[in-house]
């Protein structure tokens, strides 16, 4: 195949490679699909146990009301103790659910890059055929016409997949961006609400120990 074939080629898929979704179906999407899958599953079982605090919390405001007794103290501990093991499950689930996001904002960061990576490549390779090609020949010879109309028009073919190119890189950086700053939220979220499991298993002990 010609140098200049070649590289039109190479050119047309670049085209055809800014204007394709980033994301292909492989086994990378697939684990991504399986990932939220886990994860709705998940925040279903976190509404479930929301519920249930729910009705402990009610159990305990009908306890406070009741008079005081031996009887009553003992529920009112007891109803605690299961609140706060219900708030450790419902952190538990929240960490691990976050963790699971923090791996789907990952993948999409990899993939992002990745798409990047191999438009730059195919722009590159075929632009080194160009001008490789450009020393061999003549301007006519490597444009495969003796016309300036043709001459320009293939310029012009140039200029805009360069352009296009361009316009998905800088697409591709604001989302990575807007990826990463997710990134950050969820990691701060992460650590919140590893902070109130550890506080909520040392109420535990010390109920526990009442």
């Amino acid at each position: 195949m010609k140098p200049l074939a070649f590289a039109l080629i190479m050119l047309a898929g670049t085209l055809a490679l800014v204007r394709s979704p980033v994301f292909a179906q492989n086994d990378t999407g697939n684990e991504v699909e399986v990932i939220n899958e886990t994860i709705k599953e998940k925040k279903d079982a976190l509404g479930n146990v929301n519920r249930r605090i729910q009705d402990l919390e009610k159990e305990a405001d009908r306890l406070g009301k009741r008079a005081r007794s031996l009887e009553t103290e003992v529920a009112i501990i007891e109803n605690r103790t299961a609140k706060i093991r219900l708030d450790i499950e419902a952190t538990q689930l929240q960490i691990s659910a976050l963790l699971d996001e923090i791996l789907v904002v990952d993948h999409e960061l990899e993939e992002r890059t990745s798409a990047l990576e191999r438009q730059r490549s195919v722009l590159t390779t075929a632009l080194r055929e160009l001008y490789a090609a450009d020393q061999r020949n003549s301007l006519f010879l490597v444009f495969g016409t003796g016309s300036f109309s043709e001459f320009f028009e293939r310029v012009r073919f140039f200029e805009r997949v360069n352009r296009r190119v361009e316009e998905a890189a800088e697409e591709t950086v604001g989302i990575q961006m807007v990826l990463q700053e997710q990134r950050r939220g969820k990691e701060e979220k992460l650590g919140s609400v590893q902070t109130l499991s550890d506080e909520l298993k040392t109420q535990e002990l010390q109920l526990t120990y009442q």
